[in-house]
Parts: structure tokens; C-alpha cells; sequence
């Protein structure tokens, strides 16, 4: 054997030992790393409460918000320098979640489309969404390096996955989560609880909220010694007596009785109530709402605050009626009512059933999500604790035996002819 080769030998032979001894260290580190539960597999911790803020662009930017409606815009504010362990490029990512307040935040896993499994009523998990957009806010990019979570945007309950039905009032656990390996493992978690009722007034969604600890303002106007009388010219009869007369007036819940002395009684009765077609409307679907017996070219008013639109005006018809069409009923099965305010002839109801609730809808993909660009939004995986100590002792095999193999002195075999 030539001086060069045994000089190749022994180079080669040295940088395969430091090889084994740098993967033997990685190893022990890795399998420490396992045991001690200091690696991906680690519990997660609440990182510190959320304060709830006006969102941005709003009048209330940067005030503390107590309560708010379906379509009030907030934002969270983060405790300063709030950051994942690691950064994008090491696997992790920001999330948003709301659940109820009974689910620990630290149990839940995402996937491409959000919290698994998506749910709605007592098993609701679902994603929060931009009050400018529309859009999910889930897989979000970290700062680079210092794993920082960036500027969150504003936020609201518009969306149609906060309709009553799919939140069922109560308290909710809301906030922003880092997570790691394509949302496999909780990180790090802020988080607020927000209690949720529903409200005949509100749009769109019929929903109020108060974060927990917070407080609302509840006027009441109290107006003393005032009469209402309604009269609804629909059928007119006339009795002589020879005693009293009584007038009675008769619509909706008012009625109001006057009797003097005289010879005649007279009585006005109000018309039916309203009618809704069809009776029974699918969850989101079109229906018709009609107000009989009005007087022709009087304006009246339809309202349902959960269907879509909220109100409609219609104009009394020559053969007396006025129809409001709706285009979209409620997504959750319940009773409903349509309140019907006619210029002249007063106020009516007509009633409506949807039996059965809308499926939930998966979100939309997310805007800012990964920074793969992936059509599928998946987040390809980073490895855990175990592959690491799997390619680390994979590598002190080879590096050891190549090792030894160098390190062996070279037989001569002597070959005859």
C-alpha cells in the first residue's frame, strides 16, 4: 500500500470517529430530550390571559372592550414580546380557537382546515375570522428567528359559523395558540373566556358578548300613565239596543271597551294574523311572508332579525295584502316569528318552523397562512423527539463501523497464476 493511501486511510478513519463521537453526543441529547419531556412532546402552559380591543380602524382601537355584538370588531392584545418557542421555519405556527370554556385549550390539534374535529353546539370548536375579510385566521406565519407572534388583525362573530344553534349560549374559551409539526402539538396559549346569549336585536347573528369579569350597562326607561289604542278596520257589525251602547275595539293585544248611555253598540274586529310560505322553510332557504287585509297602498313593515334580509318594506296590493320576500331563513332549527308593522292598520305576527339546523361549513382557507403557498394548505412536518433519535443512532452506526473498518490494517492476498 502506498504512502497516499495510508495517509487517505487514516484522514478518512479520523473524520468517521469524529462522526460516531458528534452523533453519539446527539443522541444521548435526543434521548434525553425524550425522556425529560423538554422536546415537542412537552405540555403546553398558558402563556398569560388575553385583554380584549377594539379592532383596528374601529372608534374604540386600543380601548379595553367589555361586551360587544355579532358584528362589533376586536382584537386581542398580547403581553409584550409574546413568541412561540421556535419560529416558521422550525415548524411553528399561529393559530385562533374558540371552545367551550369545559375543553382545556392544551388538548386541541389543527389541521389544514382548522381545530380537528370542526364542531358546533356542545361539541363547538371553530376558528376566529377578520372582521375586514371574512377570512380564517389559522397557520399563520411566526417572526422569523425570534418565533414572534405578529400583529393580530381584527376579529368578529359574523361569520355565519357564530349563528345561534352552532354557539349555544354560554362561556367559551377564545384566544391565539402556537402550535408545532403542522398543528400536531400545543406550544404556547393565550387566552380570554367571553359567555355568549342570544339577542332578537342584534345583526347578524342574533349574538351578544361579555368577556369574563366584565361588565354591562343596562338602562331601563320607565313612562308612566300612557294608553294605547289600536284600531284595525277589518269587519264592522252594528246591534240595536234599547239600553246601552258599548264600543269595543279589538287588534292585536290591545283592546279597549267604552260603554255611555244610548241605543246602539257597535264592534270593530282586527284580521287574522300573518301567513309564512312555505311553513316549514330549510335552514337558509327563501320564504315569503304575507300581511293580509291591509289597506291598499298603505307601506308595511317585515322583520325577522335572523333571516336575511333583516327588514323588508312592502306596499298593500290591490286585492289587500302585502308579501315581503326573504332570501335567506335561519340556520338553526327552532320557531320564529315575523313581526309585521302596517302604516295603517297596525301590527301583525306570522310563525315559521325550521326543523332541522344547516350543517357546519368548513372555513375558508386561510389569508397569510403557510409560507409554503401549499393549494392544500398543509404544513410539511419537521420530525419529533423519537425520529431525532432514530436518524442520530442510524448515523453512529455507519459513522462507528466505517471507523472500523478504516482503522483495520489492509490484508495483502497473494494471487497465483
Amino acid at each position: 500500500m502506498t504512502r497516499s493511501n495510508q495517509t487517505w486511510r487514516r484522514t478518512s478513519r479520523d473524520l468517521c470517529r469524529l462522526g460516531a463521537i458528534g452523533s453519539f453526543v446527539m443522541l444521548i441529547l435526543a434521548v434525553s430530550t425524550v425522556w425529560s419531556g423538554t422536546g415537542s412532546e412537552v405540555e403546553a402552559a398558558s402563556a398569560g390571559p388575553l385583554v380584549v380591543q377594539g379592532g383596528p380602524g374601529t372608534a374604540a382601537e386600543g380601548q379595553t372592550l367589555t361586551t360587544g355584538g355579532s358584528a362589533t370588531a376586536f382584537t386581542f392584545q398580547l403581553p409584550s414580546g409574546a413568541a412561540c418557542t421556535g419560529d416558521s421555519i422550525g415548524g411553528y405556527r399561529v393559530q385562533s380557537y374558540m371552545v367551550p370554556a369545559a375543553v382545556d385549550p392544551q388538548t386541541l390539534t389543527f389541521n389544514f382546515i382548522g381545530p380537528v374535529p370542526l364542531g358546533s353546539g356542545a361539541s363547538y370548536r371553530q376558528l376566529l375570522y377578520r372582521s375586514a375579510s371574512g377570512q380564517s385566521f389559522f397557520n399563520v406565519a411566526t417572526g422569523i428567528n425570534d418565533g414572534l407572534v405578529l400583529t393580530l388583525p381584527g376579529f368578529d362573530f359574523a361569520s355565519p359559523r357564530f349563528v345561534p344553534g352552532f354557539v349555544l349560549p354560554g362561556t367559551y374559551n377564545v384566544g391565539i395558540m402556537c402550535t408545532k409539526s403542522a398543528g400536531a402539538v400545543v406550544d404556547k396559549y393565550w387566552n380570554t373566556q367571553i359567555t355568549f346569549a342570544t339577542s332578537a336585536t342584534d345583526l347578524p347573528n342574533g349574538l351578544t358578548w361579555v368577556v369574563s369579569g366584565g361588565t354591562t350597562t343596562t338602562t331601563t326607561t320607565t313612562v308612566a300613565a300612557a294608553t294605547t289604542t289600536t284600531v284595525a278596520a277589518a269587519t264592522t257589525t252594528t246591534t240595536v239596543a234599547a239600553a246601552t251602547t258599548t264600543t269595543t275595539v279589538a287588534a292585536a293585544t290591545t283592546t279597549t271597551t267604552t260603554t255611555v248611555a244610548g241605543a246602539t253598540t257597535t264592534t270593530l274586529a282586527g284580521a287574522a294574523g300573518g301567513t309564512v310560505t312555505p311553513a316549514a322553510p330549510v335552514p337558509g332557504g327563501a320564504y315569503t311572508a304575507t300581511y293580509p287585509n291591509c289597506r291598499v297602498g298603505e307601506t308595511v313593515t317585515f322583520s325577522q332579525p335572523l333571516s336575511t334580509p333583516a327588514s323588508v318594506t312592502a306596499t298593500c296590493a290591490a286585492v289587500g295584502n302585502a308579501t315581503a320576500s326573504f332570501t335567506a331563513a335561519p340556520l338553526t332549527a327552532g320557531s320564529y316569528t315575523v313581526n309585521m308593522v302596517g302604516s295603517v292598520s297596525g301590527t301583525k305576527t306570522a310563525t315559521f318552523v325550521i326543523t332541522t339546523a344547516a350543517s357546519p361549513v368548513a372555513p375558508a382557507a386561510s389569508i397569510g397562512g403557510s409560507p409554503s403557498g401549499s393549494s392544500t394548505g398543509t404544513i410539511p412536518a419537521t420530525g419529533s423527539s423519537t425520529t431525532a433519535v432514530v436518524v442520530w443512532g442510524i448515523l453512529l452506526l455507519v459513522f462507528g463501523r466505517m471507523a472500523l473498518l478504516l482503522g483495520r490494517t489492509p490484508r495483502v492476498i497473494a494471487t497465483g497464476r
